[in-house]
């Protein structure tokens, strides 16, 4: 007779706890396994809990998760790619690529050999390096350069993670950007529209801010109309059409006039 079914782990059938474990054994969250299962997240949690090899093999399919992440980043995908094919969260990957993104990078220009350019042997890789040189005098064959090179990669990715890990507990947080006042909200479409200055030049007059966080800045203002709806400016401060570059239409230009109606174009006695 099945056991009774109740909150507790205690009351899970061995199919269910089985079913559970072989669950717990990917990178699945508890939330989707408690949803799959039928279960609540704390009957989960229990089970996890309650199985050492369940630990076990969940922390190895995580582990195995992030080298494959590298792995992707060593090959040349860029971040974006890996989170996208893979189907693992930006922020996941974000975490563990950002810290070492000069690491990465250094690891590029020092690729695996496929077997298909020579020149690659020319690269110094202290853990391939006895095997190639046993290959350029006859005595290991590509399969033992290929196997070798696999075995360093592993060994790199497994080095750049903990270096991730590293690096990330001592990176200073970024701070969080100090919102834009009203006053600088007017300023800087004054400077835009009515002295029709670059951005870099708009820039030199907010330290600390860079052209690009102006011009987003003054963008959301436009397309909202924050400038007059949200702040209130006077009809004398209220900002016109934008200023153009030299050679393009002015503000005045027939396509920002109001059109006539057709009985305005009509002349008079017709």
């Amino acid at each position: 007779m099945e056991a009774p079914r109740g909150p507790g782990p205690l009351c899970l059938t061995d199919d269910e706890r089985s079913d559970i474990a072989v669950l717990l054994a990917t990178t699945h969250s508890i939330s989707t396994i408690a949803r799959v299962a039928g279960r609540s997240e704390c009957v989960v949690a229990d089970v996890l809990q309650s199985d050492p090899r369940a630990r076990e093999l969940r922390a190895a399919a995580f582990f195995t998760r992030k080298l494959t992440i590298l792995e992707r980043l060593l090959a040349g995908w860029t971040r974006k790619q890996v989170w996208k094919r893979l189907a693992i969260s930006r922020t996941l990957v974000d975490d563990l690529a950002v810290p070492i993104t000069q690491e990465i990078a250094t690891a590029r220009r020092t690729r695996s050999w496929t077997g298909e350019d020579m020149g690659m042997l020319t690269h110094s890789r202290p853990r391939i390096d006895p095997v190639i040189a046993r290959f350029r005098t006859g005595h290991a064959t590509v399969h033992d350069v290929v196997t070798a090179v696999e075995a360093a990669d592993q060994h790199l990715a497994e080095d750049l993670l903990v270096q991730s890990a590293r690096n990330a507990a001592t990176r200073t947080p970024r701070p969080k950007p100090v919102p834009f006042t009203p006053e600088e909200r007017l300023r800087i479409a004054h400077l835009r529209e009515q002295e029709c200055k670059t951005w870099d030049e708009i820039a030199q007059h907010f330290p600390g801010r860079c052209a690009d966080a102006l011009q987003r800045r003054y963008s959301k203002d436009r397309k909202a109309s924050a400038i007059t709806a949200e702040l209130g400016a006077p009809s004398a401060e209220r900002p016109s059409a934008p200023c153009r570059q030299p050679g393009g239409r002015g503000p005045a230009a027939a396509d920002d006039q109001p059109r006539a109606t057709r009985q305005e174009r009509i002349p008079p006695g017709n």
